[in-house]
């Protein structure tokens, strides 16, 4: 989703003058915040388990913000096992 689009929303939902007030402190909010979702094929076990950890451990919310499935997430979290030859 957008920025434009969630504005739409919030504006369809609310008076003008609060759409103002809730633009501005969500802006103040994310002051200097970068958001970076990796892709699918670059998403790692750190990236799934920091997004879980934001989510409050929910798997399900990480994963909807991730873009993936809740079973993707579970097997990236899951340890990797190296054979030692």
């Amino acid at each position: 989703m957008t920025w434009d689009a969630l504005l739409s929303i919030i504006r369809d939902e609310v008076d003008a003058e609060a759409c103002q007030r809730i633009e501005a402190r969500v802006r103040q909010e994310l002051a200097g915040l970068v958001l970076y979702v990796p892709t699918r094929a670059k998403l790692t076990q750190e990236d799934v388990a920091r997004e879980v950890r934001r989510a409050g451990g929910r798997v399900d919310l990480a994963a909807a913000r991730l873009g993936v499935s809740k079973a993707t997430c579970y097997r990236k979290l899951q340890p990797r096992h190296r054979i030692v030859r």
